[in-house]
């Protein structure tokens, strides 16, 4: 990436960041891979990251679907996602993310509008499949920014032309 003049951003989940941070794994649900046990960084791991200049952003507590955890609890559930992350990554990074990325695409207008009280912006995911690379542009909204993936779905060959297509 730094070939290319990009800094990294991550979406970490920090229910699986301190899990990791205990030496454990963490049982998460993917729309592309279904609920699967998955080893996560750590906070010191992460920390790193950010010594290297990424960017670190909210992708909640526990990576359920947001819309899922807005019908089931309301803003008082949703709220409590962000919160809670919040609050690790102030305690682990001395500061709360600026940004947000859904977990599975999983959004409503009224999500966007009480995630917006804790994140400057919102960044949208899509699974296509074949991978359609979408872009942003200054008049896109910054409650809905479109997000590539990058994943072991996406192969080097198409992981240098997202960067080759957005600095054409």
């Amino acid at each position: 990436m730094r070939s290319f003049g990009f800094a990294g951003t991550c979406f970490p989940i920090t229910d699986g960041i301190e899990a990791a941070s205990r030496n454990q794994t963490q049982a998460v649900r993917t729309d592309t891979e279904g609920v699967v046990e998955k080893p996560f960084m750590d906070w010191a791991q992460l920390g790193g990251l950010v010594e290297a200049g990424w960017e670190i952003g909210a992708h909640t507590a526990s990576h359920g679907k947001v819309a899922e955890i807005y019908d089931a609890a309301g803003e008082t559930g949703v709220a409590r996602e962000a919160e809670a992350a919040n609050t690790l990554f102030d305690r682990h990074l001395g500061g709360a993310p600026r940004h947000f990325a859904y977990p599975s695409g999983s959004r409503s207008p009224a999500i966007d509008a009480i995630l917006a009280r804790y994140y400057r912006s919102l960044r949208r995911w899509r699974f296509d499949w074949p991978i359609c690379w979408t872009f942003t542009t200054r008049s896109t909204s910054p409650l809905a920014v479109d997000c590539q993936n990058i994943d072991l779905w996406v192969s080097f060959e198409d992981y240098c032309r997202i960067f080759e297509e957005a600095t054409g």
